[in-house]
């Protein structure tokens, strides 16, 4: 039986991130998400205190990424 860890995870293209889960989906830490927000390689925006990020801005980042790695 597999565990719940191994299902493949649909991930949303609607909607906003929250940093956590950028950096999760990017695979990399916190703090180099927030570097991409600061110096304008990542367009986020702020919702109260809470900072988010397009899902389908996460997904193009990723797709020039890898494409660009080839």
């Amino acid at each position: 039986m597999a565990k719940n860890s191994e299902r493949p995870v649909e991930l949303p293209r609607d909607g906003f991130a929250d940093v956590n889960d950028a950096a999760r989906f990017l695979a990399v830490g916190r703090t180099s998400v927030y570097a991409m927000i600061g110096d304008g390689r990542l367009p986020s925006v702020q919702i109260g205190r809470c900072r988010r990020i397009p899902w389908r801005l996460l997904h193009k980042l990723a797709e020039s990424t890898a494409t660009s790695a080839i």
